[in-house]
């Protein structure tokens, strides 16, 4: 319970885009745990450019999760390998896993939607036919579980990437309205790394919404810090 209320506050942290104090969070009680911590530390590891670190933090999961065939935490573990390589730039071995992987076969706890986020965003980046395809079944089974589990959270990361996938299905117009939705439902909260962690693809889309408020001049200041 504890790891999973520290999960929890630390990505929360994290996608506010208070990177230190959601690595305080996630490491206050000692190393991370779980796979539910895994993830959030190693995405802000790499976000704060320590690839180093999260390599090694995913490389430990691999191998913890691999023994006592923990399936749901070697699925996330995996699925984070697998993130962290796209943001690198390398698609091939992120693909490898997402055109493998069976991510909605498992689904017993609170983060079981991230793996399949994961694998979307994946396939949204190399779309082809095929690829587009699964990533909608993907964000359609996720639309369902956003309604029945009133998650406000997974709603927003689900209307930003389908987003993109109306923007690589060439549905342009349809895509900004999307992306519209999803930022009127994450201003509330002052979410920014739920968008920041789509990359260019949600950058240069942003960039065509008008220049409309401060919340997303953040999130463009955001992605500007993440050139430099």
């Amino acid at each position: 319970m504890v790891s999973s209320a520290r999960s929890l506050l630390g990505g929360v942290h994290y996608e506010w885009n208070d990177l230190v104090r959601a690595e305080t969070v996630l490491t206050e009680v000692g190393p991370a745990s779980g796979a539910a911590d895994v993830y959030p530390l190693a995405c802000v590891l790499e976000a704060s450019v320590r690839p180093g670190e999260a390599d090694a933090l995913i490389e430990s999961a691999l191998r913890a999760y691999s023994e006592p065939g923990d399936v749901a935490g070697l699925a996330l573990a995996r699925a984070t390998e697998a993130l962290v390589a796209l943001w690198r730039g390398r698609l091939e071995p992120a693909l490898l896993w997402a055109t493998g992987a069976r991510p909605e076969r498992i689904r017993p706890w609170a983060s079981g939607s991230l793996p399949c986020l994961i694998c979307g965003q994946i396939l949204i980046a190399d779309p082809s036919l095929a690829h587009l395809d699964r990533a909608r079944e993907l964000l359609d089974l996720l639309d369902r579980t956003a309604d029945a589990t009133n998650d406000r959270r997974l709603r927003i990361r689900v209307l930003a990437q389908r987003a993109l996938w109306l923007e690589a299905a060439g549905l342009g117009e349809d895509a900004l309205k999307t992306l519209r939705e999803a930022l009127d439902l994450a201003e509330p909260g002052g979410f920014t790394r739920l968008f920041l962690d789509l990359g260019p693809a949600l950058k240069s889309l942003l960039a065509r919404l008008p220049d409309d408020g401060m919340y997303v001049e953040r999130i463009r200041r955001g992605f500007d810090a993440e050139s430099e």
